[in-house]
């Protein structure tokens, strides 16, 4: 994942929020430390665009992690 491209992304939509989500295939929707920091770092480039990152959603087989709720962001 490139923060840097979903940043852009959002701006060139002329987006003042999202919610990202992505999946894991292994089944256990548990955040890795691979899958916070990204996070963390699209929150603080947002924050300097004044673009909301509201949550980033993990979904697998097993169910669904909000990063919001889990007190991540």
């Amino acid at each position: 994942m490139y923060v840097r491209e979903i940043v852009c992304g959002a701006i060139d939509c002329g987006a003042s929020a999202l919610i990202s989500v992505h999946n894991h295939s292994s089944g256990h929707p548990r955040p890795s430390a691979q899958d916070i920091w990204p996070i963390q770092d699209m929150v603080d480039a947002g924050r300097h665009l004044r673009l909301a990152v509201h949550d980033h959603v993990i979904v697998a087989s097993t169910g669904h992690w909000s990063m919001r709720a889990m007190g991540l962001l």
